[in-house]
């Protein structure tokens, strides 16, 4: 099992169904792999006088008995200044290969160094946290892993969507195509749910918390 894999050129994703209250001060994830819990998914808003700061943080175990047959974490801090995005700092270890990533926008767009290289990326790209809806209008999200500018289209699921209980509203659903392979679900501008296949085993993210409100960005 590879974190590459697990967002690049997927197939077969199916659609989560989200069962979280959408009262809390942030969102915690349970990340499922077939049905069996292998970790957590948190994702956090700290408001400041200069702006947001989103704080990623990802620690997932896929386990036989005693034995840890994959180990992933992720640690992710995203700026936001007057609603626009500025850039990330991300440290990962994906099962022993650690990766790294800054990316800072500049008067051309985002400048992006990381264990992987160089790499440019437009004015309206945003990173792959997918915290808001209004991500859904961008055509490239920078890989929070790699750094990889990842080239995608996101559409509206045709059928409704389902609902999420405790939930004021109910969920907008997307599907997305490209460079990258999900399916994603908002309770209003909340993320609500994730899902994706990997191996032909289903990534489910199962929601345990999703905050009350989230600020208005610009994408």
């Amino acid at each position: 099992m590879n974190r590459r894999g697990l967002l690049v050129g997927l197939g077969g994703v199916a659609l989560v169904r989200p069962a979280g209250a959408c009262t809390g001060r942030s969102w915690l994830f349970r990340v499922e792999r077939e049905g069996r819990d292998i970790g957590r998914h948190r994702i956090a808003l700290h408001p400041s006088a200069e702006g947001l700061e989103v704080r990623v943080e990802i620690d997932l175990a896929v386990r036989l008995g005693f034995l840890t047959l994959y180990r992933y974490t992720h640690d992710n801090r995203e700026v936001w200044k007057n609603g626009r995005f500025t850039g990330f700092e991300s440290r990962t270890d994906d099962n022993g290969r650690r990766f790294r990533v800054t990316c800072a926008r500049d008067a051309a767009g985002f400048a992006i160094e990381s264990s992987e290289g160089l790499f440019r990326a437009p004015p309206g790209a945003v990173a792959t946290t997918y915290w808001h809806r209004a991500f859904t209008r961008s055509s490239v999200w920078i890989d929070s892993m790699s750094g990889h500018p990842r080239r995608i289209v996101c559409r509206p699921r045709s059928e409704a969507a389902p609902y999420a209980p405790g939930c004021a509203t109910g969920l907008m659903a997307f599907t997305v195509s490209g460079d990258l392979a999900l399916d994603l679900a908002y309770a209003g501008e909340r993320l609500a749910g994730l899902g994706f296949v990997v191996g032909g085993a289903r990534i489910t993210y199962v929601p345990e918390e999703i905050p009350a409100f989230v600020p208005h960005i610009e994408v």
